[in-house]
């Protein structure tokens, strides 16, 4: 089986671990799928290094706390450690924070593949929140601000 097919049947494979019928990859290897009315996570198969990347937009930065926002993302990509293995990263065309990270296909199954899913939603959604708390904290709404959210466990540099 080639790389394209396999990575077509593990969609497949996908579909029947969260029940969605019929959910398949267009042919040139994306798809996306919404976790929790919430997050929409991008998935895009990379036939040339066998990766699949999952990203999802996050959140415009806070206009007057842009330079307190990056540097809070800059922090949290410091050998990752704010963000469980993903990067953030600032699409000025769109002017929206994204959350990526690359995953081997190489051994991997559906089951795992959906729990990566859902860690990358959730990992999405938090860094939204906080966004927005700092926009909230900008306007005067929030009384303060939380910490980043970094995962449990993790070093803070």
């Amino acid at each position: 089986m080639g790389q394209q097919a396999r990575f077509q049947a593990l969609v497949a494979e996908l579909g029947e671990v969260l029940g969605i019928s019929d959910l398949q990859a267009d042919e040139s290897g994306y798809f996306g799928l919404t976790v929790d009315a919430s997050v929409t996570v991008c998935l895009q198969y990379g036939e040339e290094d066998d990766q699949l990347t999952l990203f999802s937009k996050v959140s415009a930065l806070p206009a007057s706390q842009r330079a307190r926002a990056l540097e809070v993302l800059m922090h949290a990509n410091l050998f990752w450690q704010g963000t469980g293995g993903a990067t953030l990263g600032f699409d000025p065309a769109d002017e929206i924070v994204v959350l990526a990270r690359r995953v081997a296909l190489s051994g991997l199954d559906a089951a795992t593949l959906a729990e990566a899913i859902q860690q990358h939603a959730d990992r999405g959604q938090a860094w939204r929140s906080y966004l927005e708390e700092i926009a909230d904290d900008d306007r005067g709404s929030a009384s303060a601000t939380s910490a980043p959210p970094f995962p449990d466990g993790m070093l803070r540099a």
